[in-house]
């Protein structure tokens, strides 16, 4: 009988949710702040359902530097991309703060989408909002304005009440969103001056959604 927490975790997914599938072979794990995860274990293919908790996507340069694509939240899965394909995906998926994973094998979900189309379906809607994602994120990247790059991070990471919670430090979030720490700081400050968010210790606000998109490609 599955649990109350993966059945929440199924609720909260777009993919996933209405879905009826063989439980008995799903893994649970549990992981703490600053831990790597894989959508492989032992050989064997896994779609990863996020229970509760962080977790940030990044691609890694050759040359080692490592730019953050996405962060996935509860009800998110991970390992989908290449659900019909065996080639391993190359990014690196580190958990940003504690974190409990659901791990369901793709066969089965295979399987389920075989039996259900409504389910097949979701599967297609979410794999082109990814691609639509991604094509942002590129375009992202390739940008050199700092002030662009934070711009998007905050309106993409923003919760209910306009607010981004980071959960670390300066550092590390200048690292997610592709900038030096010195150019957090300023751009900052000066998107602060210019009354578009507000600034405390442990969040940012954003109190001019509108002026904010605009920076973007301004």
């Amino acid at each position: 009988m599955p649990n109350k927490e993966f059945l929440e975790a199924i609720a909260s997914s777009d993919f996933l949710n209405g879905c009826s599938f063989d439980s008995s072979s799903v893994i649970r794990k549990a992981y703490s702040a600053g831990a790597y995860l894989s959508d492989n274990n032992n050989g064997k293919g896994f779609i990863g359902l996020i229970a509760s908790g962080i977790l940030d996507i990044y691609s890694v340069a050759l040359d080692g530097r490592d730019t953050m694509l996405n962060s996935l939240h509860k009800g998110n899965c991970f390992g989908i991309c290449n659900l019909f394909d065996c080639t391993q995906m190359e990014t690196v998926i580190r958990s940003r703060t504690n974190a409990v994973v659901y791990f369901i094998p793709k066969n089965i979900i295979v399987t389920a989408m075989e039996q259900d189309a409504s389910l097949a379906m979701k599967y297609a809607l979410v794999c082109n909002k990814k691609i639509q994602f991604l094509i942002k994120r590129i375009e992202l990247i390739s940008t050199q304005s700092c002030r662009s790059k934070l711009a998007e991070y905050l309106i993409s990471n923003q919760n209910a009440e306009n607010c981004i919670i980071p959960n670390c430090s300066r550092e590390v979030l200048a690292s997610r969103i592709g900038i030096s720490r010195a150019a957090l700081f300023r751009e900052l400050s000066e998107l602060q001056k210019a009354k578009l968010i507000e600034v405390n210790s442990t969040t940012i606000k954003i109190i001019n959604q509108v002026g904010l998109e605009h920076t973007i490609y301004s």
